[in-house]
């Protein structure tokens, strides 16, 4: 399931996609809790964050696989 977010966001520009919604901090998306739904799993790392999570850098081979 692709989430195409804008590519030039404005700061508090928001996206909703599945019943989730995202706004644009200037550096990162940050999700809006609704209290209604839970966003999809946007990473294999384990955590609790409601705030930005890293995306994967390095060279192919230092990335997670898909």
């Amino acid at each position: 399931m692709p989430v195409n977010f804008p590519t030039n966001p404005t700061v508090n520009q928001t996206y909703s996609y599945s019943g989730v919604t995202w706004i644009w901090r200037d550096t990162f998306w940050d999700v809006q809790n609704t209290g209604t739904t839970s966003a999809t799993a946007a990473s294999d790392v384990a955590n609790a964050s409601t705030g930005f999570f890293a995306l994967p850098a390095g060279t192919t081979a230092q990335r997670p696989q898909s």
